[in-house]
C-alpha cells in the first residue's frame, strides 16, 4: 500500500512554488488549491493507498466525493485538549501566529476548537468507520491496524479482490 499526506504534499508544493506566506489569505488559497490537485491525482491512481487528509481536505464536496470513491473513509478523532497539549510537547509548531506586518493574531487552540466542533458531526456522516483515539499513537495504530485486517478479511471472505 502507498502511504500519501495530503498536507505535507500540499505544503511542499505551495513552499516550492512560493505561494506560501504564514497567515495570509493567499497562503491559504494556494494551500487549499494544491490539495485539491493533490486528491484529484491520487484519485486517479488505480494503486490501492492509504491517504492522510488534514481536517480542511474532506470539508470541499470534490475533495469527499473523490475520497468515498476510492475507497473506505476512517475518520480518526482525538480530545482537542489532546491535539493542543501534543502540539505544545512539539517545539517544532506553535500555537499563536503574529503577522509582523498587521499585528494580527491568529490563536490556533481556538481555530482548532471551533473547527473540530463545527465539522465532527459532518466527518462522522462522511466516515465509513469512526476510530475514537485518545490515547497514544501506537494505540491509534493499532486500532487502525486491526480494522484494516478485520477490513480484508472480510473482503476475502465475500470473493473480493484485495
Amino acid at each position: 500500500l502507498g502511504f500519501y499526506d495530503t498536507d505535507v504534499i500540499s505544503n511542499e508544493r505551495a513552499l516550492a512554488r512560493r505561494r506560501f506566506v504564514p497567515m495570509s489569505a493567499a497562503s491559504a488559497e494556494a494551500f487549499t488549491e494544491e490539495e485539491k490537485k493533490v486528491v484529484e491525482e491520487l484519485g486517479e491512481t488505480a494503486r490501492r493507498l492509504i491517504i492522510a487528509t488534514g481536517a480542511g481536505t474532506p470539508h470541499y464536496a470534490s475533495n469527499a466525493a473523490i475520497l468515498k470513491r476510492l475507497g473506505t473513509l476512517i475518520y480518526i478523532t482525538r480530545d482537542p485538549d489532546i491535539i493542543i497539549a501534543d502540539i505544545r510537547k512539539n517545539k517544532r509548531y506553535t500555537l499563536v501566529f503574529v503577522n509582523k506586518r498587521t499585528h494580527e493574531t491568529l490563536n490556533m487552540r481556538e481555530l482548532a476548537l471551533g473547527q473540530f466542533v463545527e465539522f465532527r458531526s459532518y466527518y462522522e456522516g462522511l466516515a465509513d468507520i469512526v476510530l475514537d483515539n485518545d490515547g497514544d499513537e501506537d494505540a491509534g495504530v493499532e486500532k487502525l491496524v486491526e480494522i484494516i485486517k478485520k477490513r480484508e478479511s472480510q473482503r476475502e471472505s465475500s470473493g473480493l479482490k484485495t
